[in-house]
């Protein structure tokens, strides 16, 4: 006969619930997030929020949180400080741009303190720092606010610290070299979030992490909330915003509809606005899918930038409309206007590649970097129709009229041209333009990620069309050389559309 099952009295059996839910919310950040108050009131259960944010707090990933403004951030790490605080013995910092902006942090940590259920509240105490105090253990967790200097967090032992408006802190990677260290040997986690500062465009410690995450250089979970991720904020909303925006850049930075958006300050860019302040490249005008294939263009040229110490870039351009109407076509990434690796491609790499390209529609010309004549020598000994490309960075202004004038268009999913595209700059503000002093070249900068390698294949394509083609309609270049049969495929690869 079984023992009757013991009788709790209320307090008893409440007491046991309430240490069950204790357990549960220390073990699950998204449990513990249904009972944050903000003072707007319950803390949103938004998608990003939900399936983006609290499953890495929640693993202890470290993360770095693009962000449009006014997206809870600070609530929801604010948040992350408490439950970490939750733990016995668990440490955390946070730093933002400066001693207000800390300040502010730390209040809304008190404010969610002080407003959780009665049975979850710990004891706590102070500011600087906020000691949360664990009964009946003799134990306590801090949440030490530091002030933006050089030195902040450094010797100390954390599970988390959070960087908060990292973009405008001036002291953001000094900072985040000190205290990684601490959080590694810890298994803890380092949240980096911010807007962008638009004064920075493709410099400053927030675009390094971002670039790096997002490239799997580093620890960081890359975290990107754009322009209409608020559910509750329709279109009606931002345009009232961007009427109240001191210009179009800045709130283009502050309210970003792709990452890319966040680093581009668009005057400066090569590709941004004109001196007349119209725009010279438009996505609904100038990422469109082609209107013809490969094989059905009038013309088929490709250009090499075999890269060197950098990458190499393929770009297959076609000419679709005898007056001038261009598309680079998609290579063996299918959704990429290039081809583009990591090192140096040797000669057999490319010739490969213009193997398949050509499978799909026979190659008119090919244009290789004039700095790699032995590349360009060796390709057309095996009998491919080269030409060394003009390197007269002045094509660029052709480029330029042909985005304008919507003559040349590009794969909508080619993110890698876009984004050589979207962050190529004049070197130095000199008017519209830069030139060396010295050679009186056009002078380009680019962040670390990418040379423009991209940019400088499809400039040396387009050039060749500029240069050769009315030759071609005219019979003044005569036939191409017929190729061998090692150069054409037997099966063609899936390399253009």
């Amino acid at each position: 006969m079984t023992s009757p099952l013991p009788v709790l009295d209320p307090a008893a059996r409440d007491k046991l619930i309430i240490e069950a839910r204790k357990k549960a919310i220390l073990d699950d950040f998204a449990y513990f997030c249904t009972f944050v108050e903000t003072e707007e009131g319950p803390l949103p259960d938004w998608p990003y929020i939900q399936e983006d944010v609290i499953p890495a707090v929640n693993s202890l990933k470290s993360l770095i949180w693009l962000k449009r403004r006014q997206v809870l951030a600070t609530w929801v790490m604010a948040a992350a400080l408490v439950w970490i605080g939750l733990h016995p013995s668990w440490h955390s910092g946070v730093s933002s741009k400066d001693e207000d902006e800390t300040k502010e942090v730390i209040r809304r940590v008190e404010f969610i303190l002080l407003h959780l259920p009665a049975w979850l509240r710990p004891k706590f105490s102070g500011r600087d720092p906020v000691r949360i105090k664990h009964a009946g253990m003799g134990r306590e967790s801090i949440i030490q606010p530091y002030a933006a200097t050089a030195a902040a967090g450094v010797g100390r032992a954390f599970k988390f610290f959070l960087f908060d408006e990292f973009a405008f802190h001036p002291y953001g990677k000094t900072n985040l070299s000190a205290v990684l260290p601490a959080i590694q040997n810890s298994g803890g986690m380092v949240a980096i979030t911010s807007t962008s500062d638009p004064k920075l465009s493709q410099s400053g410690a927030m675009f390094d992490e971002w670039t790096r995450a997002l490239e799997q250089n580093s620890t960081f979970t890359p975290i990107f909330t754009g322009r209409y991720c608020r559910p509750d904020q329709g279109p009606e909303v931002l345009e009232a915003f961007q009427v109240d925006s001191p210009d179009d850049d800045t709130f283009n930075a502050f309210y970003p509809e792709k990452w890319q958006d966040a680093f581009t300050a668009r005057q400066g860019l090569v590709f941004g606005k004109d001196s007349t302040g119209d725009f010279i490249f438009l996505p609904e005008r100038n990422m469109k899918e082609p209107e013809v294939s490969w094989r059905n263009c009038l013309w088929r040229v490709v250009g090499i930038d075999p890269g060197g110490e950098d990458p190499s870039a393929i770009v297959p351009v076609g000419l679709w409309k005898p007056t001038g109407f261009l598309h680079p076509y998609t290579d063996r990434y299918h959704s990429y206007g290039s081809y583009q690796s990591r090192e140096a491609m040797s000669v057999g790499e490319v010739e490969d590649i213009l193997k398949e390209i050509n499978a799909k529609g026979r190659i008119h010309l090919v244009l290789v970097d004039p700095s790699q004549r032995m590349v360009g020598k060796t390709l057309a000994d095996r009998g491919w129709p080269v030409e060394m490309a003009n390197n007269d960075r002045s094509v660029i202004f052709l480029v330029r009229d042909l985005f304008k004038r919507g003559q040349f268009t590009f794969n909508p999913k080619d993110e890698g041209l876009l984004d050589e595209l979207l962050t190529t700059e004049w070197k130095a503000s000199r008017g519209e333009y830069a030139f060396s002093s010295s050679s009186g070249r056009l002078r380009f900068r680019t962040p670390s990620r990418h040379h423009a390698d991209r940019l400088d294949a499809l400039r040396y394509a387009i050039a060749g069309i500029r240069d050769f083609y009315p030759k071609e309609r005219a019979g003044e270049r005569g036939q191409p050389p017929l190729l061998k049969a090692s150069q054409v495929l037997t099966k063609a690869g899936n390399v253009l559309v």
